[in-house]
């Protein structure tokens, strides 16, 4: 290959003309070009246009009655947190959950009568006594406000 290089007016010290912006090459032989991407490159992903719109954040999914969001730890041992009803998401009836028994710990004791009554975020927490069991054997609740959700803690 060899290159030609045609210019007026002053060269810097590596021929290039420094008056002359336009430079002209010669090409004495041809050079073939491919449009294979070469195997050791990834594939290229396009991705749709940025519109300059955007979707507003969705709120959390309710999760359906009988849904159990995870497991809060109390004396007894870990105890499931189970949506009884109602619109609720499981971070929601976790972080309730979560604050009620931290509450309501030996070392807090903030829980109210033998019911251990508490009201955690607007929600009122409870350890009732269920129908045909006794208060040992007997889960807790939080219910919302307006009650429009409730969760049971415990089997």
């Amino acid at each position: 290959m060899t290159l030609g290089l045609t210019s007026c007016g002053q060269s810097t010290e590596n021929g290039a003309d420094t008056a002359d912006p336009f430079v002209d090459y010669e090409r004495s032989d041809s050079v073939e070009w491919t449009t294979q991407i070469p195997a050791t490159q990834p594939p290229v992903v396009s991705s749709p246009p940025i519109t300059g719109t955007t979707s507003p954040p969705t709120a959390p999914t309710a999760a359906p009655a009988g849904t159990i969001c995870g497991y809060v730890p109390a004396e007894t041992g870990e105890q499931p947190v189970i949506v009884l009803n109602g619109p609720i998401d499981c971070a929601t009836a976790m972080t309730v959950s979560q604050k009620y028994f931290d509450s309501i710990g030996q070392a807090q004791g903030q829980g109210q009568g033998q019911g251990l009554f508490l009201t955690v975020d607007g929600w009122a927490c409870q350890w009732p006594i269920v129908d045909g069991r006794s208060r040992a054997d007997s889960y807790y609740t939080c219910t919302a406000p307006n009650q429009v959700a409730a969760v049971r803690i415990g089997e």
